[in-house]
């Protein structure tokens, strides 16, 4: 999805001009995921004997926010245990405590933000937290000192709809209810 779709969406409250719209909509995507942790990937990595580090996959424009799980030979390791296992780097380096002792595949879940060049995110996150991005948006546009769109109460109204938003995107992650749009067909009333 491209970011600059959304302007449409922000246009239709405030007058700011293409360049303000574009970077209050990315601002607000990066805080967005950073704070609901709502774009997760999870990718297999290979480690040969001997090796105590890996890097996570990279995803077209998101950088790495944090490690969530490991899953190795069907157990999961998350929580308080990760820390145990591995410790991971703002790069995206990820150490283990214990070298591997023969060839393994890790299962990695990652949380991603979109990087401060991005121009466009994931599809079906960006369709799914659509409304997120537009509130978070608005709050920045409206924030704006000495501008004649600035109002301070909007800017406020729209946060608030944007931490809603982002409370609800972290929920629906961390219990596995992340799901793309649906389509759902005409039920007709009598079954007629």
């Amino acid at each position: 999805m491209n970011l600059t779709s959304l302007r449409a969406e922000v246009r239709l409250h405030t007058p700011a001009d293409n360049n303000v719209l574009d970077f209050c909509i990315l601002r607000a995507a990066i805080d967005f995921f950073t704070k609901s942790e709502a774009w997760q990937v999870t990718d297999e990595v290979s480690l040969s004997a001997g090796d105590d580090s890996f890097i996570v996959p990279e995803v077209d424009n998101g950088e790495f926010i944090k490690l969530l799980a490991i899953e190795l030979a069907d157990k999961v390791i998350e929580g308080d245990d990760l820390s145990k296992f591995c410790t991971a780097s703002e790069s995206g380096t990820v150490r283990l405590v214990k070298k591997a002792e023969g060839d393994i595949t890790l299962k990695v879940k990652s949380v991603y933000a979109p990087t401060d060049d991005a121009t466009t995110i994931d599809d079906a996150i960006g369709r799914q937290y659509r409304n997120g991005l537009v509130h978070g948006a608005l709050a920045r546009t409206f924030l704006i000192p000495k501008m004649p769109w600035t109002d301070d109460s909007r800017s406020e109204f729209y946060r608030i709809k944007w931490e809603a938003d982002a409370a609800k995107a972290r929920t629906a992650a961390y219990d596995g209810k992340q799901r793309g749009p649906k389509r759902t067909k005409l039920a007709l009333l009598n079954g007629r």
